[in-house]
C-alpha cells in the first residue's frame, strides 16, 4: 500500500495505584483524551488514534 505509516509513543513514570493523586490523574487523563486529544489527533490531524493513559 502506498501509505506512510508512523507510530510514536512516550511514557513516563507516574504515581502508583495506591497514591492519593492517582484518582485525580486518572480522571485528568480521561478528560484530556475525550475533550482535547481525540479532536486534535483524530479529527484535525487525521490520525487513527492517540491519547493519554494512566496505568497503576
Amino acid at each position: 500500500m502506498p501509505f506512510d505509516v508512523f507510530y510514536s509513543g512516550q511514557c513516563f513514570q507516574s504515581v502508583p495505584y495506591s497514591h492519593e493523586d492517582y484518582p485525580g490523574l486518572l480522571i485528568l487523563s480521561k478528560l484530556m483524551f475525550n475533550k482535547f486529544l481525540l479532536r486534535e489527533i483524530r479529527e484535525i490531524g487525521g490520525a487513527y488514534g492517540g491519547g493519554a493513559y494512566l496505568r497503576g
